[in-house]
């Protein structure tokens, strides 16, 4: 059942100043399908590691786009064993080296960015939330990403 604008805001007043830990537990217990999603950025431990405590088995998605620098790929495999994650897998459906050698990688400017980002980032992710249709979704956003996120309370 999705909530409306109001009891959001009810919540988010309830919830000030309560723990994370409550917050996620609250989350999960009222949860049918709860996921938590990942890109393995170095911010992104800090909501594993909170939403893993509390439900050990929960899908954690992870749409990596085959871009990712080797750091980053062992970063994951590193707190993928740490937390013991549940890790679900979505990929583009084209390899990378098809990719690059077709399109390459666009420049932000380029006519083809749009394309290349419905391919390796919102196909992925539009395919796992088609999949596991959750009803609560746990993710890290922090202001300071986008002049959107600064705008959010």
């Amino acid at each position: 059942m999705a909530l409306t604008e109001a009891q959001v805001q009810q919540l988010n007043v309830q919830f000030k100043g309560i723990p994370p830990q409550e917050i996620i537990s609250w989350a999960v217990k009222h949860a049918k399908v709860p996921v938590v999603t990942t890109n393995f950025r170095p911010y992104e431990v800090a909501i594993l590691h909170a939403v893993s405590e509390v439900r050990k088995d929960i899908p954690v998605v992870w749409c990596d786009t085959g871009y990712n620098t080797p750091k980053t790929y062992k970063h994951a495999e590193e707190l993928t064993e740490r937390l013991n994650l549940n890790i679900k897998l979505y990929v583009p459906k084209q390899t990378t080296a098809h990719r690059d050698a077709v399109m390459g990688i666009p420049q932000i400017d380029d006519p083809r960015h749009a394309e290349f980002t419905e391919q390796v980032k919102l196909e992925p992710f539009k395919r796992a939330m088609a999949d596991f249709k959750p009803d609560v979704w746990f993710t890290n956003l922090r202001k300071g990403q986008t002049a959107h996120r600064d705008s959010l309370d």
